[in-house]
């Protein structure tokens, strides 16, 4: 007996994507159809996860710095 295969739409975002594009403030609705926008918003979404991350992370490293030279 052969098993059948199980088809995954390749229109389904999977839970990052759909998280980048939150940050990146794009519909995920409209986006499930443009190939070429959901890369594009991906990136703008991960320019933005990192942009937001970046202070943060050397804010703490001055922190943990000055705790340690003070």
């Amino acid at each position: 007996m052969q098993q059948q295969p199980t088809i995954i739409a390749d229109n389904e975002p999977d839970g990052l994507s759909r998280f980048l594009w939150w940050l990146a403030a794009a519909d995920g609705d409209i986006l499930k159809d443009c190939k070429a926008d959901k890369e594009r918003y991906r990136i703008v979404g991960i320019a933005v996860l990192v942009t937001g991350c970046s202070p943060r992370w050397h804010g703490g490293i001055s922190f943990l710095l000055l705790l340690t030279m003070g």
